[in-house]
């Protein structure tokens, strides 16, 4: 036996490499160390669609149903040996979930044919006779790992199993290996530096010494085990210095892909990935309530500016791709300073790059501008809520308007927003829910939300300290029962999400309904483009609205120069006073605050202003963003991080 196998199993995005297997393949690469990178979660894809499953079903399966296990449900009975409880009975949680029933008919479908890919996965990780076969377990990948690794100990127990990634941190990890068997040792926290030693000793037939971050039943030292302490609150969670960055190896993922039976669907889609930051500034300040991302590696740490640009360019230099995803929970904010505007030069040289980015939303027209001008089409700025009053609760750090700002600064810069409103937030009532609905009509030129009932996540505050904010845990989400055969005393230490009570007896279906309502009208009638939009115009003296909103009269309405003024003052959000100041100062005129104040509540009735209290947001977006300079400069990032009021 020689050498480590790593394996990427469903349920990742099947168009994009893993940058769990990339990178700790190059780590291996480094500490010259035999291993194979085995890109399952792109091999299941082509296999099931030869099996006459459609590509969208599995797509479906891996991006948008993990909140209710089905990936996990597929591979569940061949993880366990056995069904794991009553399948009718699951299916008809499915279908209380909403989960159409052609996906449930091909889900079953592939859950049918799992047995033979395993065999198939199974029989090409062993071709290589690897001593450590090494499983990256993140998401919805837990019990397609299981259920492989089981296939590859059936097939050679002497094969080392490793797990790790974000669903092997703190209790996981521990629970995993004390229910799992034929798991032999589980990494937590970051394995860049741990895993070359953890192989090394491996394959040179010795145990590993026990060190944090690192779970066995077989270290060196006698006294570590599956419970000890020191590896829930280790220091590997520490983001690394910047010399420990690594590049990802995606030469596996490529020539998989060529190979593949999905390769003409997958191929015009497939997108390079790409980690520039670790951890989340904003949670190191303040944790978001809800919010279970980082577990215990909040600490945040991001790349050097030259190894991000040099990053991008050798990626796509050898995979001769242009877009990339960027996996970091949020962008760091000194890219506005160094790395954007580099991008944004090569763009300009004609380099075509594209970017997904997760963002905070706080930010102003210039920056927005500068994403769009780097290259970034795709953003996902953790708006949450469209109520400041639920925001703070949620310990967001932004307001409604805020958040309103960002949207109308995306469309105006023609950037694609993935957002979601959360609902169920401990201490929301339905009067935040009825304003917000009330609110909705004046946004249908905006690209509309998800909406998502609240699901506690561990690691999150709500999940920590659930009485401490009006919540009574009541056990793992119902789904997982369905997936593990486990002692049920221990499924709770396997779950990520879980269900929950209000202490205050809060309906929180009665409570959105409203909004639920407002936003299947919205969905019904949003489409992109300038024909159905709210738009300004400039001209000598004047400004020009153009109302042509779905559910709104088309009219035209024509502001001075000083009413102009006024409106544009409102871009970043303005009171009364501010407006008349940045007019005085255009105009070199003299207005009276509550003359202005009744124009702009004027406005805001005809909802062409939104209003929060004596602050005003303008909603038109520019005919010609480009010729529209921002109405600040840009937001001072060290005062973008405190929190909103």
């Amino acid at each position: 036996m020689n050498g480590v196998a790593l394996v990427a199993m469903p349920w990742a995005a099947p168009e994009t490499p893993s940058i769990q297997i990339g990178l700790l393949g190059a780590v291996l690469a480094r500490a010259e160390m035999p291993a194979t990178a085995h890109s399952l979660h792109l091999e299941v894809t082509g296999f099931f669609v030869g099996k006459g499953v459609a590509l969208e079903h599995v797509e479906a399966v891996s991006h948008q149903w993990w909140r209710v296990g089905l990936g996990e449900w597929i591979f569940a009975s061949a993880a366990s040996g056995d069904s794991c409880g009553d399948d009718g009975e699951y299916l008809r949680y499915l279908a209380s979930e909403r989960v159409p029933a052609e996906l449930v008919v091909a889900a079953q479908r592939m859950r049918e044919s799992v047995p033979d890919f395993l065999r198939q996965a199974a029989a090409e990780i062993l071709a290589s006779a690897p001593r450590v076969v090494g499983f990256t377990n993140t998401f919805a990948q837990t019990l397609p790992s299981l259920a492989l690794a089981a296939q590859i100990k059936a097939a050679d127990p002497q094969v080392v199993i490793v797990f790790g990634g974000a669903n092997c941190d703190g209790l996981l990890g521990q629970a995993l290996l004390a229910t799992h068997a034929l798991v032999d040792f589980v990494v937590q926290g970051r394995a860049e530096g741990l895993l070359p030693r953890l192989c090394r000793a491996l394959l040179a037939g010795r145990p590993p010494a026990a060190e944090p971050g690192l779970l066995g039943r077989a270290l060196a030292d006698p006294a570590a085990s599956v419970t000890n302490a020191a590896s829930a609150e280790h220091t590997g969670h520490a983001a690394p210095a910047h010399a420990d960055w690594f590049r990802p190896d995606y030469d596996e993922y490529y020539r998989r892909l060529e190979q593949s039976a999905v390769r003409e669907a997958l191929l015009p889609r497939t997108r390079l990935v790409i980690e520039t930051a670790r951890g989340c500034w904003w949670g190191e300040y303040q944790h978001c309530t809800f919010c279970g991302l980082n577990g215990s590696a909040m600490a945040f740490k991001s790349a050097t500016a030259e190894q991000v640009l040099t990053d991008i360019d050798a990626l796509a230099t050898r995979y001769k791709r242009t877009e990339f995803d960027v996996v970091d929970n949020i962008l760091d904010p000194t890219f506005f300073d160094h790395v954007l505007p580099e991008l944004a030069r090569r763009r300009r040289d004609q380099i075509d790059y594209r970017f997904f980015w997760e963002i905070k939303a706080n930010l102003s027209a210039q920056q927005v501008r500068l994403l769009r001008d780097a290259g970034v089409q795709r953003i996902q700025p953790g708006i949450e809520s469209l109520s400041t009053r639920i925001l703070r609760l949620m310990l967001k750090g932004v307001t409604a308007l805020q958040n309103v700002k960002l949207l109308v600064f995306a469309a105006s810069n023609d950037l694609m927003v993935t957002w979601n409103i959360i609902y169920g937030i401990p201490g929301e009532t339905e009067d935040d829910y009825q304003a917000m609905a009330e609110m909705i009509p004046s946004l249908v030129h905006l690209k509309p939300p998800g909406l998502v009932r609240l699901q506690v996540q561990r690691f999150s505050p709500y999940f920590d300290q659930p009485a401490a904010h009006g919540l009574r845990l009541v056990g793992p989400a119902p789904y997982y029962r369905h997936l593990y055969a486990v002692d049920p005393a221990r499924l709770p230490d396997l779950a990520y999400a879980f269900e929950h009570d209000y202490l205050d007896g809060h309906d929180p279906e009665r409570a959105v309904a409203p909004v639920r309502r407002a936003l299947e009208h919205w969905d019904r009638s949003w489409s992109p483009g300038k024909h159905h939009s709210l738009r300004y115009e400039r001209g000598p003296g004047f400004l020009r609205l153009r109302e042509r909103r779905p559910g709104f009269r088309p009219r035209d309405i024509l502001l001075d120069q000083v009413e102009a003024e006024l409106y544009l003052a409102c871009r970043t959000v303005a009171t009364p006073a501010a407006a008349v100041a940045a007019v005085e100062r255009a105009c070199q005129v003299r207005l009276g605050i509550d003359e202005v104040r009744r124009f702009l509540v004027e406005l805001s009735e005809g909802r062409l202003l939104l209003r929060e209290h004596d602050r005003f947001l303008a909603l038109a977006l520019p005919l010609n963003p480009d010729a529209d300079p921002p109405a600040t400069p840009a937001t001072k990032w060290k005062l973008s991080r405190e929190p909103a009021h």
